[in-house]
């Protein structure tokens, strides 16, 4: 049975390596801002989002488009076949659209005019409040009190106000009435003119009106998926700018730690103290020990002239 082969040095080294590797990148994990992995999911999110919101609006614009070009084809050849009514009843139609915006502008005038007799009425109520509790209060005090006077001025004017409002909505709903029972008599004097040219082409206008129905909702999808792609690209740009301003604050973190364990930092010794103190006691007992050695060596050769001289002295001294 053949043993399996031993790891080879460099096996060895490349594991070493990617454990310390590993260990690094846990560590820079551990140390990493946790406001940059909230930021890095926003952006990964917000990027994700702007992905699918462009693929999903581009495949909007292909069916509105497919959707148009299909409307067009198919009104067409309805007019084809119908011929002259679809002309005819035309203007009915026409004038019949016109009567329904009107009527819409009517109810908003109605509504606006509703809340202008509201306001107005709330205005008197506020009025009649303040006069009375003025009045009680100058009985009490024999004084009026300027904080219901000032009360009651304000309460006056809103009234006003809201009068001239109520003015010009009242004068507005009757003038869209008035409008809308032109457009209603017009519709109706069409209707009985070109009565057999209207039945004849309802069903053009009636496709005419089921498609511009669904390419309106297709507008309206388009519109609210440019909305959420530009909130979700504002999304985007805001992480970035997080994030830059998150890597600026750190680099000027470590920047000012670096500083200050510079400042912190012992100082270096001076020219000529490479030797330690040590060293120098050292080098001057040995000092001490060569001169010594030196004053010996001194007397000897002291002691050595000094016999030499005796011997010479004797030498020359006449013998008696």
């Amino acid at each position: 049975m053949a043993s399996s082969p031993n790891p080879s040095p460099s096996t060895l080294n490349n594991t070493e390596d990617g454990e310390e590797n590993s260990g690094d990148e846990d560590e820079t994990d551990e140390m990493l801002d946790p406001r940059v992995k909230v930021e890095l999911e926003r952006l990964n999110s917000a990027t994700t989002n702007i992905n699918e919101l462009e693929q999903e609006l581009e495949e909007m614009h292909t069916i509105f488009r497919q959707t148009l070009s299909e409307s067009a084809f198919v009104l067409k050849t309805q007019a084809n076949m119908l011929g002259k009514c679809v002309r005819q009843s035309r203007p009915y139609y026409e004038e019949l659209e016109i009567a329904k915006q009107i009527q819409v502008e009517t109810q908003k005038a109605a509504l606006k005019y509703e809340r202008a007799c509201s306001q107005h009425q709330a205005a008197k109520h506020m009025v009649g409040r303040a006069e009375q509790k003025l009045a009680s209060t100058s009985t009490e005090h024999k004084s009026l009190d300027p904080a219901w006077q000032d009360m009651l001025n304000k309460a006056i004017k809103k009234v006003m106000d809201s009068e001239l409002k109520k003015q010009k909505s009242e004068q507005e709903h009757l003038e869209v009435a008035h409008k809308l029972t032109l457009a209603n008599k017009t519709v109706s004097n069409l209707k009985t003119k070109l009565k057999s040219a209207i039945n004849k082409s309802k069903i053009y206008f009636d496709l005419r009106d089921k498609y511009m129905e669904v390419l309106e909702e297709h507008k309206q999808h388009i519109i609210s998926l440019k909305n959420q792609l530009r909130d979700s690209k504002q999304s985007y740009s805001s992480s970035l700018r997080k994030l830059e301003g998150i890597s600026d604050e750190i680099h000027e973190m470590r920047r000012s730690q670096s500083q200050l364990e510079m400042c912190l930092s012992p100082r270096q010794d001076g020219v000529g103290a490479e030797d330690p103190p040590s060293s120098t006691s050292d080098s001057a007992f040995e000092d001490c020990s060569d001169i010594n050695e030196m004053k010996r060596k001194l007397e000897a050769i002291d002691g050595s002239i000094d016999e030499t001289l005796e011997e010479e002295k004797v030498e020359t001294t006449p013998s008696e």
